[in-house]
């Protein structure tokens, strides 16, 4: 491996396969992620989106936000969504 230009590792066998005999996969873009996933905020869904517990549900729609929020605020944004899928958790195991 050398240092490239742009300080980025790079291999010198650039189509060598990884340790298991694997080829390196492509990396995926933030757009390639985007477009996968829908955006509760914008009222898309997919059909898998919804859990069918409201709860649920509404704790996972809070990460919709993170796009909008500076980096240094998604930690409490996960934290949020971690406490209510905890409780919702906690609440089924004791029904």
């Amino acid at each position: 491996m050398t240092n490239g230009a742009d300080g980025q590792l790079e291999t010198e066998h650039p189509d060598a396969t990884d340790a298991w005999g694997d080829e390196p996969e492509a990396e995926a873009t933030e757009t390639d992620a985007a477009s996968e996933v829908a955006d509760p905020a914008l009222g898309e869904e997919s059909a898998d989106s919804a859990t069918g517990n409201l709860r649920v549900d509404e704790a996972v729609a809070r990460l919709a936000e993170l796009h909008s929020l500076p980096t240094s605020e998604h930690a409490d944004v996960y934290e949020d969504v971690h406490r209510r899928l905890h409780t919702a958790l906690t609440d089924l195991d004791s029904d």
